[in-house]
């Protein structure tokens, strides 16, 4: 991705929710543990205050729209202009030569389609200028309840970030975070299951402030969730992930997280759509931009 979407923001966040709370609780010991404070907390107070009609609401969900459709465009057209670059600086032998060659046809072809698909949506292709219009739109649309520019808010490192910025920050993630596992939304778990090692390059977006965000116990929870709710294939591959997660934890703590998951599937997660690759919380680029 740009420099932009890698930037992590060192502020802390101290949110009110206790998700990785490690409260031990064995898995055959008397009733099952109470759902996630996000679930069974009394109605939040919106941290933003907004009298927005339909048409209102409608109008900032369209321009999130086109914004994201613009930004992924022109992140494809970037990252594959650095591919293209890369494989032609590169000093190569003949069977490389001919790799390279065919690479360079296929990123030609994609080129015009990702230029064609610019122009019929009315998109300019510079990077930057379309990472600020979505800055911009995703805010005011997520605040409007649209729950994809919500996902975006929690992990896109805007370049317009300020201390206001963060500060607002701080009231709405872990509002939208309670929200979206309400609903049963997929995205939020795949984003809990950022590693620290994610974080510590840089390529969470603001997400890595939250306290929650990169413990050990957060990350089984949630692919003890997702494996839940995933096909059989999709749930096979994430067992490496969770049998290296758990090996950091004590038997209470697993104990505890597989009832977790067990309850918080059957009370919002049964009903949403079945899995058979991680969910993609926010941007979806064929080229990531180097």
């Amino acid at each position: 991705m740009s420099a932009h979407v890698n930037k992590l923001i060192a502020i802390g966040i101290a949110l009110t929710t206790s998700f990785a709370s490690t409260t031990i609780i064995a898995q055959d010991a008397g009733p099952a543990p109470s759902p996630h404070p996000a679930m069974t907390a009394s109605p939040v107070a919106q941290p933003f205050a907004l009298n927005l009609s339909d048409t209102e609401k409608v109008e900032r969900s369209e321009k999130f729209n086109h914004s994201k459709k613009c930004l992924e465009l022109a992140l494809e057209n970037e990252g594959l202009h650095n591919q293209l670059q890369l494989c032609r600086e590169q000093l190569l032998g003949t069977s490389g030569r001919n790799s390279c060659e065919a690479k360079t046809r296929d990123s030609d072809v994609k080129l015009d389609s990702v230029k064609s698909q610019a122009t019929a949506s009315d998109c300019g292709l510079d990077s930057q200028e379309n990472e600020r219009n979505f800055s911009s739109a995703l805010v005011q649309a997520a605040r409007a309840g649209n729950t994809d520019a919500q996902m975006c808010y929690f992990e896109w490192a805007s370049p317009l970030i300020s201390t206001a910025y963060i500060a607002r920050y701080k009231k709405e993630a872990g509002l939208y975070m309670q929200k979206a596992l309400q609903r049963g939304d997929w995205r939020m778990v795949q984003l809990l299951t950022t590693s620290n090692e994610t974080l510590a390059h840089g390529g969470a977006g603001p997400i890595g402030n939250m306290s929650i965000i990169g413990s050990w116990f957060t990350i089984y929870r949630a692919i003890r969730l997702l494996q839940r709710g995933a096909a059989p294939d999709y749930k096979n591959s994430l067992a490496p992930r969770a049998k290296e997660a758990a090996s950091h934890l004590t038997r209470e703590q697993i104990n505890n997280a597989n009832v977790w998951a067990a309850q918080e599937f059957r009370l919002h997660f049964s009903s949403s759509p079945m899995l058979s690759s991680d969910p993609i919380p926010c941007l979806n680029t064929e080229a990531q931009v180097n």
